[in-house]
């Protein structure tokens, strides 16, 4: 029998959906690992991925977040989620966005950035430098 949600530690949820792997990974960083969470896996399934923002929220509600940013692939799910958890903890919209790749004159990597002309509000920090967002 599975855990109900909210008592599932975070492995479990990503075991329930396939996500938790084994083996012999390569990682970008050129460590190995004997584990890798494929977070597409997850992602696929509404109640696991808004139960673990669900929890990225509670950690973060503390903080009184006006606004969560995350990177487009697979971030950007995570970030609306994170920040629709929110606004229902503190009563008020707390706005989701993404930082979408920029790369370098040579066309490698160089981080991310801010692309869409969203505003920021007075009382959220300045956009992150690119270098702040790598």
């Amino acid at each position: 029998m599975r855990p109900a949600l909210a008592e599932a530690s975070i492995e479990e949820l990503f075991l329930q959906s396939g996500a938790l792997r084994e083996g012999h990974f390569l990682l970008k960083s050129g460590r190995h690992s004997g584990r890798y969470l494929e977070k597409f896996l997850v992602l696929q399934y509404p109640s696991l991925t808004s139960e673990i923002c669900r929890r990225m929220a509670a950690e973060l509600s503390p903080y009184g977040p006006t606004l969560v940013v995350g990177p487009t692939t697979g971030g950007m799910l995570l970030s609306f989620e994170v920040a629709r958890q929110l606004s229902g903890l503190h009563g008020r919209e707390v706005r989701a966005i993404f930082a979408e790749p920029v790369t370098a004159g040579d066309g490698s990597p160089a981080g991310r950035a801010l692309r869409r002309g969203w505003p920021l509000a007075g009382d959220e920090p300045p956009a992150p430098s690119r270098s702040q967002l790598v």
